[in-house]
């Protein structure tokens, strides 16, 4: 029998995941998208080449299998599969609106028609010699029609929908999407899940109800808050006042999740002072006071100080990208159907230990599509598992390098980290950590990292590199995190590191014996006595050697000036986002 080699994707992808206001938002998008994609490829009933198996808690896009006969009628059943179980999640989520009527029913069915974009390509695979001349094929048919985009005439009146900003919000024949979705947030228990001025489209509603088609996994995705918070909670726990603290919001009504266990059934934005105010209780938590609990918060507040803790929970938390470099090219060196399966293989394995790493952080993956991961995590905690993360994908990967122009072409990726503040918008986060990524590899060169500051205060910073620099392979993050250790152990004094961006500002580029004699002065100043940092300027100097020797493509600094936002960056870690 004839095989056809059969590629299939879903889009649009970012939409599905990254339209968000909530965490739990963007875990829902990424599970929906794993829903729809599993559907597809069991539906085709083709060999797998990529991924190999569909069991995976998290999945790509895309799929690409070899069928028995005609590739279309294969992805003519995924396809159909794919839009079937859409229709089933939609009903699951449509029960909770009692009062829809046919207006609210044709906006919810078009909406889940028209959003779901399906592409695929087919070319016939004669002999498994002609596997990868088959696969080219197809994926030049398939980037072809990507490119011929299909318009719909859609005509959608009325308030846009939170999420999105785009589409129409749901509601009925009597009341229209703002007047719909107040009534709706104002209903007894539902403060948990629509705050007052929010209003979903379908799609938003499926994400923001996932309980409704995947279970209680969808109540403990932790809220960006939750997140930061989550070193303040592990340090806190078992003290009476977190226990009094937890007494107190339960008194005043407060509604439970399910983010860090029984001890303190809340959301980690409680932990926060600002959240006390008058404004944000009544627009999260439906009541205008709860002083109870925020006099049992400032008692946790002083207990902390008294034993010499971080007094208030970090603020800031981290949006990872991670994406694996020329994936394309690393594909294109396959010389057999076996070799392209092999590469699918070990991308599912590194998919599998992803979650293991990320529970050693404290991290939540949202997505891990094998050469690319989107996770959420405390800003302590950012850099060490971006760079274990990376190294990760290279050793998991090594067994299946092939060579390229007669030399080893190992597996790298770039990372993307956004630190944010927890009242920061979620979707401007996301788009700042893609941007990120996106710098790592065209302005650093691949195999590297890029960070991003997003203060409060509206200020913004950007520092990257590679993950090794230099010919001495100077390794960036165990670096960062010396410097780091060094001032939270009050081995080195903040100072040394304004003292050193002020020098800079005043000298412009400083190099050679200047720059080593600097670093020596400053360092010496700023060292309390017998308290030797690990941190030297010996370590420091060859640091910036190795920016000047980088091979960045375009827009570095000079070694001084990437070592000086470096040392920044430090600096507002070991502060825990303190401005």
């Amino acid at each position: 029998m004839s095989k056809d080699i059969l590629i299939f994707t879903l889009g649009p992808v970012q939409s599905f995941i990254e339209e968000a206001r909530r965490a739990g938002d963007l875990w829902a998008g990424s599970r929906l998208l794993v829903e729809l994609i599993r559907a597809g490829a069991e539906a085709a009933q083709g060999e797998p080449i990529f991924p190999r198996s569909l069991m995976a808690t998290s999945l790509p896009n895309k799929f690409v299998v070899v069928v028995d006969g005609d590739g279309r009628a294969a992805a003519e059943r995924a396809e159909k599969a794919v839009r079937r179980r859409l229709g089933e999640v939609g009903e699951r989520v449509i029960v909770e609106f009692d009062d829809r009527d046919k207006t609210f029913n044709r906006i919810w069915r078009e909406q889940l028609e028209q959003h779901l974009e399906v592409y695929w390509a087919t070319a016939p695979c004669a002999t498994e010699d002609d596997y990868l001349g088959a696969y080219e094929r197809a994926s030049g048919l398939l980037e072809a029609r990507k490119r011929t985009r299909d318009f719909s005439q859609v005509e959608e009146g009325g308030a846009k929908d939170s999420l999105s900003g785009q589409r129409a919000a749901l509601h009925t024949g009597t009341k229209d999407g703002q007047h719909y979705w107040s009534d709706f947030a104002g209903g007894a228990n539902r403060r948990s899940t629509i705050k007052l001025g929010e209003r979903l489209d379908a799609l938003g509603a499926i994400k923001r109800f996932g309980r409704r088609w995947a279970g209680e996994e969808s109540s403990r995705f932790p809220s960006v808050s939750s997140v930061a918070a989550r070193p303040y909670f592990s340090t806190a726990r078992g003290m009476k006042e977190l226990v009094a603290l937890s007494e107190a919001l339960r008194r005043h009504g407060i509604y439970e999740v399910n983010h860090f266990g029984p001890e303190f059934p809340f959301d980690g934005d409680l932990l926060y002072a600002e959240t006390y105010s008058s404004r944000r209780l009544n627009a999260s938590y439906g009541t205008g006071e709860a002083k109870e609990a925020r006099r049992a918060l400032d008692s946790l507040y002083r207990k902390m100080k008294d034993l010499h803790l971080r007094q208030r929970p970090c603020p800031y938390y981290a949006v990872l990208y991670l994406d694996g470099d020329r994936m394309g090219e690393h594909i294109g060196t396959c010389r057999s159907r076996a070799d392209h399966e092999a590469i699918g293989g070990r991308l599912g394995r590194f998919t599998e230990v992803v979650e293991g790493i990320m529970n050693r952080y404290s991290g939540f993956p949202v997505y891990s599509g094998g050469d690319d991961l989107l996770t959420l995590l405390p800003l302590e905690e950012a850099l060490p598992a971006a760079k274990e993360l990376a190294d990760t994908y290279a050793d998991v990967m090594r067994p299946v390098m092939q060579r390229k122009e007669g030399l080893d072409f190992p597996f790298t990726c770039s990372g993307g980290l956004a630190l944010a503040h927890h009242l920061y918008p979620l979707g401007a986060a996301l788009e700042e950590a893609r941007g990120a990524v996106g710098n790592a590899k065209e302005v650093y060169g691949r195999d590297a990292i890029c960070v991003r500051i997003l203060k409060r205060s509206g200020e913004r910073s950007e520092v990257g590199g590679k993950w090794h620099v230099g010919e001495r392979g100077v390794d960036t993050v165990e670096t960062v995190r010396e410097v780091v250790g060094d001032l939270e152990g009050e081995r080195l004094a903040a100072g040394f590191i304004y003292e050193v961006d002020a020098e800079v500002a005043a000298l412009g580029r400083v190099d050679g014996p200047m720059r080593l004699s600097l670093l020596r002065r400053v360092l010496k100043r700023h060292s309390p006595k017998g308290a030797a940092p690990r941190t030297t300027a010996e370590g420091l100097s060859a640091w910036a050697d190795a920016f000047d020797a980088g091979d960045a493509e375009k827009g570095q600094r000079d070694g001084m000036g990437e070592l000086k936002e470096w040392l920044l960056l430090a600096s507002f870690m070991a502060r825990g986002g303190d401005e």
